[in-house]
């Protein structure tokens, strides 16, 4: 900058090529066919005016200058704003002769805080900025980027989302722009709906209720904290719902439940059936089998251990050659690769896991590939180094599954067939989930018991031979009181050879 020309009159002289009432779109960074940047601390926040952001008295302040977003509607909110700093560092600001119909000005700025605008004219954009100040330095990297990412995309939905017949208020903009007391249970409701019906990642697809529920916790989170301090009468989420995706209903009349009670039971292959949760789907042991059979080197080896070990997929990738204690025969599991980051495992539980034979042995032979590398246990062999992610791991296991013969599942698979095999061997579940990172057992049950007849079919046989001879005795027990049953019924028939009526009490 020129000594002595101010900021917004060198902008000025920089573009004046640029036509004045040509309008500067939302949170652009550079003005209109230029490559001039708009400075800090000046952002278009709407069709209908520009905000400035200062700070005064220790508290960050956000003000907008209404009016149509052109360009000289800008420069003129920037030449403001270098005054109002102006006037700050002389000491001469008064916030009710700069800014006199700011909401501030009508409230105490002890309602006030460092990241939020006033009690009145709080929008969902403000509260949601707010709230992901207050958020992310408690949860990981991968959350915070989460939330920052779904806050944006809540910021962007139009309010046609939210809109029926009874909220005509809500016609126009988008959702970062709505005033707070506007966002009651009928319009996230709508939002949810409207969500559940926008396209997913994969082709013919929808979002699935639990990524709509992820979108929605920065705003749920927003509007519980706006209704702890008091700024909104009381959290609109109180009367949400949940909302489901419809599912698909028979119109034939003359199909009903009773139509088809003796239909043919599923047939026992070890895959699940249709009507089962499929998120689950561990392969069974001949399946294994023919999967590795088609592996070698290194990624056999990476695939045999897991199958043995049931790492989740972030921490095979990050296991080193000195987590292993080779005299124990056991791996100490102390961080996991997400997103390219490193961190500690789910849940912050670093854990010992026992190697079983055929993951130690895998392990032996995986350190002739890479055990002069530069660390890593399962490195990429084509560049020996840490994997990114699981993307390239994805597409050889899928290969492998094709020419095995074998319905694809997603590598996960491989935690939950270790899972299940465990616990049908007749592990304690206490053990496998404390080798498998789970917080307690019974969500291993819960996950995972269904499985274990469709890995072991001798699975519920153990406790008949364990307890055979009382089983036999109780066996014996049963009969002989069917024949005491029988000779009863026989003695109360009379001579003419009718039985007794159903008003006698008979003694069983």
């Amino acid at each position: 900058m020129s000594k002595g020309i101010s900021k917004s009159k060198e902008l000025a002289q920089k573009i004046k090529k640029v036509e004045l009432n040509v309008l500067v779109q939302m949170k652009a960074k550079k003005f209109p066919g230029t490559e001039i940047l708009i400075p800090k601390g000046i952002t278009v926040r709407s069709e209908n005016g520009v905000q400035v952001e200062f700070m005064y008295e220790g508290k960050r302040c956000y003000e907008t200058i209404k009016g149509r977003p052109t360009v000289g509607h800008v420069l003129a909110a920037i030449e403001k704003r270098e005054r109002v700093i102006q006037l700050i560092g002389l000491r001469e600001f008064g916030y009710e002769k700069e800014f006199p119909d700011s909401p501030r000005v009508r409230s105490s700025l002890a309602e006030e805080d460092e990241f939020t605008q006033p009690k009145i004219g709080q929008t969902v954009g403000t509260a949601l900025d707010a709230w992901l100040v207050t958020a992310t330095p408690s949860v990981g990297h991968n959350a915070a980027k989460d939330y920052t990412k779904d806050s944006s995309l809540l910021k962007k939905i139009p309010l046609s989302a939210l809109t029926g017949s009874e909220s005509a208020v809500l016609k126009n903009g988008v959702l970062g722009d709505l005033p707070v007391d506007k966002l009651d249970d009928v319009a996230i409701t709508r939002l949810m709906a409207w969500l559940l019906a926008k396209p997913g990642a994969k082709l013919g697809t929808t979002l699935s209720e639990k990524r709509v529920r992820n979108i929605m916790t920065p705003l749920r989170g927003a509007m519980n904290r706006l209704a702890l301090k008091s700024l909104i009468k009381h959290d609109p989420f109180n009367l949400v719902r949940p909302v489901k995706k419809r599912k698909t209903v028979i119109t034939n009349a003359s199909i009903t439940i009773e139509s088809n009670l003796d239909a043919p039971l599923p047939i026992l292959d070890g895959n699940p059936t249709q009507e089962e949760d499929v998120s689950v789907e561990p392969f069974s042991p001949a399946e294994v089998k023919a999967i590795l059979s088609q592996l070698s080197g290194p990624f056999l080896n990476l695939m045999t251990f897991w199958f043995w070990t049931g790492l989740r997929t972030g921490e095979l990738i990050a296991l080193r050659w000195s987590d292993v204690d080779w005299k124990s025969k056991k791996i100490y599991v102390r961080r996991s690769l997400s997103r390219g980051h490193l961190k500690l495992p789910k849940f912050d539980k670093k854990r010992w896991v026992t190697l079983c034979e055929p993951a130690f042995k895998a392990l032996e032979e995986q350190f002739k590939f890479s055990g002069d590398g530069d660390g890593w246990a399962f490195p990429n062999p084509y560049t020996e180094k840490m994997w990114a992610n699981e993307s390239k791991i994805r597409t050889r296991f899928a290969k492998a599954l094709e020419l095995a013969g074998v319905r694809y599942r997603r590598p996960y698979n491989c935690r939950h067939t270790y899972a299940s095999t465990m616990l049908s061997a007749g592990e304690n579940p206490m053990y496998v989930a404390q080798q498998m990172g789970h917080k307690d057992w019974s969500m291993l049950i819960k996950v995972y018991g269904r499985w274990i007849e469709d890995v072991d079919l001798q699975a519920g046989q153990r406790i008949a031979k364990m307890q055979e001879t009382l089983w036999s005795e109780m066996a014996e027990l049963v009969r002989s009181r069917q024949m005491k049953s029988e000779d009863d019924h026989t003695d109360k028939v009379g001579n003419d050879g009718d039985a007794v009526t159903d008003d006698e009490e008979l003694e069983f």
